[in-house]
């Protein structure tokens, strides 16, 4: 039997060598590429979260303005404005759409 591996004549060092360089980069690539996702799914979750927030604001502004804005301009306008006015905040008014920026 042989001592060492190196003794022995029937292995290649070299290639055995190269096969072991090239399963850590195999290894390493793979390490990579898991915290790449990782942090795709970070930001994915971030995005979500954002977008969510923001239709809440805009379900906010969309009740201002037909709640509050419209009961504080009925005491200052008359007539028709009024009747205006009360129509373009209820009616008429779309809730304001934001668009996240992470995708």
């Amino acid at each position: 039997m042989y001592d060492y591996a190196y003794d022995n004549p029937y292995l290649n060092t070299e290639l055995l060598n190269e096969q072991f360089i090239a399963a850590m980069k195999a290894q390493e690539r793979n390490a990579i590429y898991a915290i790449l996702d990782a942090q795709k799914a970070q930001i994915s979750n971030v995005g979500t979260d954002l977008s969510q927030g923001l239709d809440n604001k805009a379900s906010d502004m969309k009740d201002f303005a037909s709640n509050r804005l419209l009961s504080r301009l009925k005491d200052g306008l008359e007539g028709r404005a009024a009747d205006e006015a009360n129509d373009y905040l209820t009616n008429r008014l779309k809730k304001s759409e934001f668009r996240s920026p992470i995708k």
